[in-house]
Parts: C-alpha cells; sequence; structure tokens
C-alpha cells in the first residue's frame, strides 16, 4: 500500500509536469492555479523525508524544489500570473524539471485525480457548494 503523504507528493509533482491547458483543468476556476501548484508541491514535500530517497530521486526532487523557490518573490510576481503558465520559460522548466522526477520515481506521467481530498477557498463561497 502507498504512503499517504508519497501519494499527494506525487500528485502534486504530476500536476506540475501538465501542459498549462490541463493544470487550469486540475483546479476550480476560483483558484490562482500557479499559486497553487508551487503550495501543493511544498505542502507535501514537507510530508516526505526526501533525505531518505534514493539519490537519483533526491536530487531529482531536490533541483525541482530549488527551481520554485527561485521563482519566488515579489521580484517574480508575474510568474505567478495565469498566463504565465503557458508562455513562460520558468514554468516550462519546472515542467521538465517535474518530469525528470517522475522517471527517477517510476510514476505515471497522467495527470493526477482532479479530487485529490484538496480543500479550496474562495472569495466566491457559492463556487465551494455547488
Amino acid at each position: 500500500m502507498i504512503d499517504p503523504a508519497m501519494q499527494q507528493f506525487e500528485w502534486s509533482v504530476r500536476a506540475l509536469a501538465q501542459p498549462a491547458a490541463v493544470q487550469l483543468r486540475l483546479y476550480p476556476s476560483f483558484v490562482e492555479v500557479a499559486d497553487e501548484l508551487a503550495l501543493e508541491f511544498e505542502e507535501h514535500l514537507q510530508r516526505i523525508d526526501v533525505d531518505q530517497l534514493p539519490p537519483a530521486q533526491r536530487d531529482a526532487v531536490r533541483a525541482l524544489d530549488q527551481a520554485l523557490e527561485e521563482m519566488s518573490g515579489p521580484a517574480h510576481a508575474e510568474l505567478w500570473e495565469v498566463s504565465a503558465l503557458d508562455v513562460a520559460p520558468e514554468w516550462t522548466r519546472l515542467r521538465e524539471l517535474a518530469s525528470q522526477v517522475i522517471a527517477a520515481m517510476d510514476w505515471s506521467r497522467e495527470p493526477p485525480p482532479i479530487d485529490r481530498g484538496a480543500l479550496y477557498v474562495g472569495s466566491d463561497t457559492r463556487a465551494l457548494h455547488g
């Protein structure tokens, strides 16, 4: 049986590896998709012990984490706009790095399930309740 923390981490990496059009379909319309992709990855990364992974897997995960870190902060605000998902070379690089993690872990390249157990908070509560 797969560890639930590792399952969630896998899904977050698989989401990062998808083309922008697929990434947009993975989240409700009121969610800031670029932010959510990074937040989910970071949240689930904290729940696994990267140091216990074999070196190739550990290095791939750390490279992806480092690339996200380099995109963070006010100086890179434009990278977190939804339009950047499709046009920014930084997002192309993230997809490549996420694909490297997938290959190192021998995971499916398919998009993660839409219902991953996440709870999203939006300004339009009608979207949350149907």
